[in-house]
């Protein structure tokens, strides 16, 4: 039922994009979304496809884009509130790119100066907390 449901899921996320088009916020919560449906997918039927990698990075695209139209229309020393959720929604995605990168064995690129912002649930210091204690433990083991 698992993967009958999350190949729906995937093919309504792929509806919608065609609805959407080019619309930055929409397209930025789409793909990332999209992206995690791929990759439990790709758990499920225990293959090789990484496509999950491509639809996250496009979904990192749309949030820095995103983030970096709000800065230039908004006063980027004194940030709103959607500035800065749109920031951590933007860290949230790298993040959980690096974090499933690690899942899969893959190679990642982490930068350790993102900046866990004003995160109310703490998901990004939970996630970053997580890839960092898996670094500490790559060093030790090697």
């Amino acid at each position: 039922m698992a993967i009958i449901y999350l190949k729906e899921a995937i093919l309504n996320f792929n509806q919608a994009v065609q609805t959407i088009k080019e619309e930055l916020m929409w397209n930025a919560f789409i793909q990332y979304n999209k992206a995690r449906a791929q990759y439990i997918l790709s758990l499920l039927l225990q293959s090789n496809d990484k496509t999950w990698e491509t639809t996250m990075k496009t979904a990192i695209d749309y949030r820095l884009k995103l983030v970096m139209i709000l800065n230039d229309i908004l006063d980027e020393n004194q940030k709103t509130y959607f500035q800065r959720a749109f920031s951590d929604q933007l860290k949230l995605a790298q993040l959980m790119l690096i974090r499933l990168q690690i899942a899969s064995n893959m190679p990642f690129e982490y930068n350790k100066s993102i900046d866990i912002g004003c995160d109310e649930f703490s998901r990004l210091k939970h996630i970053k907390n997580d890839i960092e204690t898996y670094l500490k433990r790559q060093t030790i083991t090697e």
